[in-house]
């Protein structure tokens, strides 16, 4: 078992552990299932029994839509853009940047 471990599981440690993907501006699991759940809740109703043709057909006529027009919103500033904690620190760091090279 220990050999398995060591040769399947110990190379692939920065997708499982957050300790090594610290970079990351946002953690997988959490993001996907709450997609998922507003994926289930607003567009498909809360059916269980979704047929592959209906989530694709929801998902081009109905998400995609959705997502372009919150991303204008949001480039035209009708809609401000949540970031994480990490999102915001790099985006303080980037104008901190731009604007060093400004003053120089």
């Amino acid at each position: 078992f220990y050999a398995y471990m060591l040769s399947r599981w110990y190379p692939k440690k920065e997708l499982r552990c957050k300790e090594w993907r610290s970079s990351w501006s946002f953690h997988t699991n959490n993001y996907v299932e709450s997609w998922h759940n507003q994926l289930k809740s607003f567009y498909l109703g809360h059916s269980r029994c979704c047929r592959v043709d209906r989530i694709v057909y929801t998902l081009v006529e109905f998400v995609e839509i959705d997502y372009r027009q919150d991303a204008l919103q949001v480039k035209y500033g009708f809609k401000h853009m949540y970031l994480s904690a990490h999102e915001k620190q790099r985006k303080k760091k980037r104008i901190k940047s731009s604007s060093m090279l400004l003053i120089v």
